[in-house]
Formats: structure tokens, C-alpha cells, sequence
């Protein structure tokens, strides 16, 4: 079966590393981390000062090169010298100490001065996952733990924290009548839709997120996304998308995935990229093992049958000739589980099945 396979998966293992270029590691192999726990940490000078001898006084640059007191990449603090002559039987002599506490970062004879870096802002990346540091590479960190991961269709924003809140409107939209200051912090799940108002309010009062089944393009419009870019927007909350931009219900085993899950702890990385090595949004949710069996079944993503599950696939002989005029290869679908009201065997393109888990 082809096409992107959609994972709803319980108590999955897995190994996860987390890297940026120019960050440093801040943990250590062995150490057990929490998803909000700060992993790698960068700091970016952003204020820089001269400090210039030839603006008082006339040296050259030899006698400049022998009083320097400090080399590039020392650290200083306010007050300590930064160069010293001394003059003829000690008098006359010729200093320059540093205004502020930071690091040199350029020193030019031509122009007799020294450049400072100062009041660096430190920047952390969180480690997301909840496991142990499994190794530590240069700038990047492998982790490995245990899991509940559902895997989304799209989504807009960064990675964002917070427990799970079921709100079990599988069928139903999100309002701004349904939101209240009690559900900030939390990922709010279980959702058909929603409404762009309930969007911005919900951003208002501190919800971190929202998963649903389908969103208008009215609701992108609020979080200043343009759907057709390649590349999500990275912003301080995450909508994420489990079916697609139509309208569409939750798929049964999602609903199943959220009620499991309801009140865990969870990280969501909304980030999605289409083309050029796709990458889909993830909500990995934190907990003890999760007791389920399940059994498989072939789940149908394409109209009029989407998100209608069979109990069973064979693939046609021959090349299939659909209603819209496609001709490609085919599979029969036999046994209906997730509606009984339609026949038992269906014919679809390949390309429009995934073979999935059915919880029970």
C-alpha cells in the first residue's frame, strides 16, 4: 500500500535525536529528561562595544602588542585591563581596562583597539522527549524512551507542552462558548472543528493547543498561515490537523487514541514540511503503559469512502478504471467495520489505503 502512512501508536519505543548548529549540550549521557527540560543552549552576542587606545593616546603598534593584557575569546569582567605601558622610570603610565563584563572578540593593531561582546542572550532548546540521554554528539543529543504518538496530517506553530483535555465533540464544533480561563495550559483535543473565534480566544487565555479533524481556511487566516506554503509557521501555539482541510470526521481509532490518553502529560511538534523530505506534526504523550489489543484493518482515504475501515485488501489482477477516468491498480476492500450501512466490497485506487491498527 503506498501514500503517507498515518501512526496511532500505544507504548512505542523509540530513539530521537534533538541538534542545532551552534548550540552546545547542556545534559549529560545516562541523565533521564523531561520534555520542557532545557537540552542545548546557545548564546548570541548581541551587543558589542570598541575600546580604542588611539583615541587618547599615540603608540605603535609594537609597543601596543606588548602591552596587551588578553587574547581573543577571554572572558572578562567590568574593570580588568585590557592593556598597560608603563613609562619611564614608572611614570607616564598608559591603560585601558573594560567597561563591561564579557569577551573579546576582536583585536586590531591598525586601529589600537579592542572589541568586546557583551549581554549575550541565551537561547534553550528543550529536549521534548521524555527519556534518557542515550548519547551526546558535538551539538546533537540522542534520546530514547517510551511513548503514545499520534502523527497529524498538518499543522501551524512550534513545539508547545501542556496535559491533555478531551472535550469528546467528535462530531461537533469548537466555540467560543465551550472555552474558559480553566483550560489554559492544556492541548485541547477531541474536536471535529472549530471556529476562528474560538481560535483567538483560545490563544487568549492560555490554551497551548488545539487537535482537530479538519479547520476552515478561515481559521489559518487568524493565525496568519498561508496554507499553501511548504513550510508551516512557527508560532506560541499549535493547531494541528489529524484529517485533512475538508470537512471530515475523526477517525475511530484517534477518538480511541484520546480517550486513552485524556489528562497526560503530552509534547506536540506542529512543524509540518510537504515537500522536500516530508515531515508531519507529532503529539507524543507521556504516561505508564497503556494495556490495549488491537487487530488490523485497511483504512480509505479517498471520497466517497474516507476514513471507512475493512477488515480485509486484495489487490485487482488488472488496472482499474475509476468513476473520475483514472486508470491505475486497485485493491477490493471486503468486510466494512466502521460503517455497516454500506456494501460489503468496495474497489478503490492502491494509492488511497493504509493499512492500520483497530483498537479495541
Amino acid at each position: 500500500m503506498s501514500g503517507f502512512n498515518q501512526k496511532v501508536c500505544f507504548n512505542l519505543k523509540f530513539r530521537a535525536s534533538r541538534s542545532q548548529h551552534g548550540y552546545k549540550p547542556i545534559v549529560t549521557e545516562g541523565s533521564e529528561v523531561l520534555p520542557e527540560q532545557g537540552l542545548l543552549i546557545s548564546e548570541t552576542k548581541h551587543e558589542f562595544i570598541e575600546v580604542s587606545l588611539s583615541q587618547y593616546y599615540s603608540v605603535s603598534k609594537e609597543q601596543f602588542r606588548r602591552g596587551l593584557l588578553v587574547k581573543q575569546g577571554d572572558k572578562i569582567r567590568k574593570g580588568d585591563p585590557l592593556f598597560i605601558k608603563k613609562g619611564l622610570l614608572g611614570l607616564g603610565e598608559i591603560s585601558m581596562v573594560s567597561p563591561v563584563d564579557g569577551e573579546v572578540l576582536i583585536i586590531s593593531e591598525d586601529r589600537q583597539a579592542v572589541i568586546l561582546s557583551f549581554n549575550p542572550e541565551r537561547k534553550l532548546i528543550p529536549a521534548f522527549y521524555k527519556g534518557t540521554v542515550l548519547k551526546i554528539e558535538n551539538n546533537s543529543v540522542e534520546i530514547e524512551g517510551v511513548g503514545h504518538l499520534l502523527q497529524c496530517v498538518y499543522g501551524v506553530g512550534g513545539d508547545v507542552f501542556g496535559k491533555i483535555l478531551n472535550l469528546r465533540k467528535y462530531n461537533e464544533t469548537l466555540r467560543e462558548s465551550d472555552l474558559d480561563k480553566s483550560m489554559a495550559g492544556y492541548i485541547l483535543v477531541g474536536i471535529k472543528t472549530v471556529t476562528p473565534d474560538a481560535v483567538k480566544l483560545a490563544r487568549e487565555i492560555g490554551v497551548r493547543g488545539i487537535i482537530l479533524a479538519h479547520a476552515s481556511e478561515e481559521v489559518f487566516d487568524v493565525l496568519g498561515v498561508e496554507v499553501s506554503s511548504n513550510v508551516s509557521k512557527e508560532l506560541d501555539f499549535a493547531l494541528c490537523l489529524t484529517e485533512r482541510f475538508s470537512e471530515s470526521e475523526l477517525q475511530l481509532r484517534v477518538i480511541k487514541f484520546f480517550e486513552m490518553v485524556d489528562g497526560l502529560d503530552c509534547s506536540v511538534s506542529a512543524r509540518t514540511q510537504i515537500r522536500a523530505g516530508s515531515i508531519r506534526p507529532e503529539i507524543w504523550v507521556w504516561g505508564d503503559e497503556i494495556s490495549i489489543s488491537s487487530k488490523p484493518g485497511y483504512r480509505v482515504t479517498v471520497d466517497p469512502y474516507w476514513n471507512y475501515v475493512f477488515a480485509s485488501a486484495e489487490f485487482c489482477k488488472n488496472d482499474v478504471t475509476f468513476p473520475s477516468g483514472i486508470i491505475c491498480p486497485g485493491v477490493k476492500l471486503r468486510g466494512p467495520l466502521s460503517n455497516t450501512t454500506i456494501k460489503a466490497e468496495v474497489t478503490v485506487p492502491a494509492a488511497c489505503i493504509e493499512e492500520i491498527d483497530i483498537f479495541n
